[in-house]
């Protein structure tokens, strides 16, 4: 049964930063050979800053990142997620983690709460689609 229909990750990559170190943080969770989409962002301080996108709804891809999550997470980490699904998740399914992106640079998958982020949107299957079941589905991901 499929659990989840695509995941997208963001990171935003500053204009101090090295983007060989961004995508080595960045690997921490992507699949092998992951094509990032590069946007410019006008940046409310100067220079323009560059938003990384990465999408995806090919099963092998999803559950290549999803192995990866859950081989980095700490016990803890994933203890954190699974007690806050009601919080982390939207009425349409996506089921949203923030990691820090300077852990993950380090090889370490932590959660992140605001700063330097690593945006992850997991969006959740279920038959029937409803709420309750999308939880279901998103709590079995990560126990």
């Amino acid at each position: 049964m499929k659990v989840v229909h695509s995941v997208s990750l963001e990171a935003f990559m500053y204009p101090t930063e090295d983007m060989d170190k961004v995508r080595k943080a960045l690997d921490l969770v992507l699949p092998e050979k992951a094509k990032l989409r590069k946007e410019k962002v006008d940046s409310y301080y100067g220079p323009s800053i560059v938003r990384l996108v990465f999408e995806t709804n090919k099963a092998a891809e999803i559950k290549r990142m999803l192995e990866k999550m859950g081989s980095k997470l700490s016990k803890e980490e994933r203890a954190e997620i699974v007690g806050g699904i009601d919080e982390r998740m939207d009425e349409n399914g996506n089921f949203y983690l923030r990691f820090d992106k300077q852990k993950a640079y380090s090889g370490q998958l932590v959660l992140g709460y605001k700063g330097d982020v690593i945006k992850t949107r997991i969006k959740i299957a279920s038959f029937p689609a409803n709420l309750s079941n999308m939880k279901y589905n998103a709590k079995i991901l990560f126990e």
